[in-house]
């Protein structure tokens, strides 16, 4: 809802002063009401882990799927979406500061992302062949 500030209104309605029907002009009077909890359907990251997911990731595929992975896993194929869904939720059990320590099994994941054991497993080999995921 846009409405006018209180002050602009009352300086416009004063027209006894020329200055303040100047002031009321000059003065930018609308003003965007939020109401309560304008951010509510905002998705919201989880730090650096979260970015990884769906920038590096997706950018990895685009540029090197087909060379890289295609010819490596050629009866095993995985969807962008897929893959990013399973590095996302990997994301979320990483340290927020540098992305250490995710440990969730596979079970854990495929319950988190809807999809199967077997995809989560393609997709952490996937990762691994693109370079932006290893194992220790």
């Amino acid at each position: 809802m846009v409405c006018t500030r209180p002050w602009a209104a009352r300086l416009s309605a004063a027209a006894h002063e020329r200055r303040r029907r100047s002031d009321a002009a000059v003065v930018a009077a609308i003003v965007l009401e939020l109401g309560e909890a304008p951010y509510a359907g905002v998705p919201c990251w989880s730090g650096r882990a979260q970015r990884w997911a769906t920038f590096t990731v997706a950018v990895a595929y685009d540029c090197r799927y087909d060379t890289a992975v295609r010819p490596l896993m050629p009866g095993n194929p995985i969807s962008r979406r897929a893959l990013l869904a399973v590095a996302a939720a990997r994301a979320g059990y990483a340290d927020y500061g540098t992305g250490r320590n995710c440990r969730p099994s596979n079970e854990r994941l495929a319950a988190d992302t809807g999809y199967s054991v077997r995809t989560v497993q393609r997709a952490d080999t996937v990762l691994r062949l693109l370079g932006v995921a290893s194992e220790v």
